[in-house]
């Protein structure tokens, strides 16, 4: 029997004494109960307390639960578990499974199990790959399996529908299929046939372009050699030309020194009339000289040429003009 010392005072209005009948006061009556053995009245004492524990008092047992699961496991450490290697029977598996849904669909369960994720491993990330890859293209194989027999189990239903029996007339189900290809056939001869001529058009493109480019340089090339051939030919005119530039242009020069020096030809009286003529003369023939230089732009070169041919003899009588006045001492 449980006995206790002193009453035991309960905030629901309970007493306790030993060997006396246990009374709840309650708001609406009062319920007499027998007497109970220690371990109904322990329990009675426990149901009371648990509704009136604070919330630290949770914390505490919840700490003390954590530490005798901590104890035990420590002590279990290194026995092997009784049901190591065993297999469940399809009954604790049917239990396992039902109790696990209906624990599922309590809210706090989830709640629980959310606050306390547990993150899987690479190796384990990797499993449960392979094996979803594993289902679905299962799936995925089985699928087209079951497509591919059907496509053909309707074909092979039309074809003999078409066919039909022996007694049966053909019937022409396909002339919309036959036409499609007679169709896609000759687009198909078309395409190549343009891709052909394009490619004609552009081989005559590129050949008329080399042909035209060929006749450009042997153009150019007859225009060059006939060019050198011209320089050639001109080429004695030309020097002669130049000499006549030379020699006129040297003759200019003494002659506008013979034309500075008109005062000291007047006082000369051993040749008075010779050295007079030759100076009209040359005077005239300066005059010319000028008035060619200027012209010389719109004459030809070969009046130019005639003109010197005509003027050889006055270039003789300026020389002998010239020659004489070397020979006299002027102031």
């Amino acid at each position: 029997m449980f006995s206790l010392s002193s009453p035991l005072h309960l905030h629901a209005g309970v007493s306790l004494h030993l060997k006396e009948p246990i009374i709840f006061r309650t708001s609406n009556s009062f319920r007499q109960l027998e007497l109970k053995p220690a371990a109904t009245v322990r329990s009675l004492y426990n149901v009371f307390e648990n509704q009136d524990k604070p919330k630290d008092f949770e914390a505490d047992r919840k700490m003390k639960e954590e530490e005798r699961r901590r104890k035990i496991g420590l002590a279990n450490k290194g026995k092997i578990p009784w049901n190591k290697g065993r297999r469940h029977t399809e009954d604790t598996r049917r239990r396992i499974k039902e109790r696990t849904i209906e624990a599922l669909r309590n809210p706090k369960v989830r709640d629980k199990m959310s606050e306390h994720q547990q993150p899987h491993s690479d190796e384990t990330k990797e499993k449960i790959r392979a094996s979803v890859k594993q289902v679905w293209a299962e799936r995925s194989r089985s699928k087209r399996v079951k497509e591919k027999f059907i496509s053909l189990w309707s074909e092979n239903i039309a074809e003999a529908a078409r066919k039909g029996g022996s007694g049966d007339v053909e019937l022409d189900w396909d002339s919309y299929k036959k036409s499609k290809q007679e169709i896609s056939s000759e687009q198909l001869q078309l395409s190549e046939e343009k891709a052909r001529t394009r490619e004609q058009t552009k081989m005559r493109t590129e050949e008329a372009k080399t042909e035209k480019m060929r006749r450009v340089a042997e153009r150019k090339k007859e225009r060059q050699e006939r060019d050198e051939r011209g320089v050639m030919t001109r080429k004695p005119k030309q020097n002669k030309e130049n000499a006549i530039v030379t020699s006129r242009s040297k003759l200019k020069n003494r002659l506008t020194k013979i034309h500075k020096k008109k005062t000291s030809l007047a006082k000369v009286a051993i040749v008075k009339d010779s050295v007079v003529s030759v100076a009209a003369k040359l005077e005239n023939l300066d005059l010319e000289l000028i008035k060619k230089e200027r012209t010389r732009g719109e004459i030809s070169l070969a009046d130019q040429i005639q003109a010197a041919k005509s003027l050889r003899g006055n270039d003789i009588l300026s020389r002998v003009g010239l020659f004489a006045m070397k020979s006299m001492d002027f102031d």
